[in-house]
C-alpha cells in the first residue's frame, strides 16, 4: 500500500485535532456570510445597543432632578395617608420611603456641590471660564462705576 502524498511529491503527515479545527475556522471565515446570517447579525446588535441605552438611562441617578425627587416625596406620602386605615405597616413603609426621598435632596444637593471644582457662592459659579463676551464686562464696570466730576 502506497502512503499519501501532498502536490509537491513528498510524503504527507497526518494533522491534529487543532490543526483540523483551524483550517476549519479559516474555511468559515473564508466564505461570505449569507443574508440571513447577516440580518440576524443585525438584529442582535441593535438589539443589545437598545438594551444597553435603556440600562444605562434605567441607572443614571445624576438625571433625577430635585423636583422629581420632591414629587415623588410627595405623591408617596399622599398615597401611604391614603392606606394608613387599611394597611398600617403599608402606611409606615411607604412614609419612610417619602422621608427618604426627602432627605435625598439634601443629600444630592450637599454631594454634587463638594464634587465640582467650580467655585461656588450663594450657589452662582464664581470665577473659572466665563461666558460672557469681554466688551459686555467692560460696560457693566463703567456702569458700576461712580461718576467723575
Amino acid at each position: 500500500m502506497k502512503s499519501p502524498t501532498t502536490d509537491d511529491g513528498e510524503p504527507a503527515r497526518s494533522r491534529s485535532r487543532v490543526e483540523d479545527e483551524v483550517l476549519e475556522i479559516l474555511a468559515r471565515t473564508e466564505q461570505p456570510l449569507s443574508f440571513r446570517d447577516h440580518v440576524r447579525q443585525r438584529a442582535s446588535r441593535q438589539r443589545r445597543a437598545r438594551l444597553n441605552q435603556v440600562a444605562s438611562q434605567w441607572w443614571n441617578v445624576s438625571a433625577i432632578t430635585p423636583g422629581m425627587l420632591l414629587i415623588g416625596s410627595l405623591v408617596i406620602a399622599i398615597v401611604a395617608a391614603s392606606v394608613r386605615d387599611s394597611s398600617a405597616l403599608l402606611a409606615t413603609l411607604l412614609a419612610v420611603v417619602s422621608i427618604g426621598l426627602f432627605a435625598c435632596l439634601y443629600i444630592k444637593r450637599f454631594r454634587s456641590q463638594s464634587s465640582s471644582d467650580v467655585k461656588r457662592w450663594r450657589g452662582q459659579s464664581i470665577g473659572g471660564s466665563d461666558s460672557t463676551p469681554e466688551w459686555l464686562n467692560n460696560a457693566r464696570r463703567r456702569m458700576k462705576r461712580p461718576p467723575k466730576f
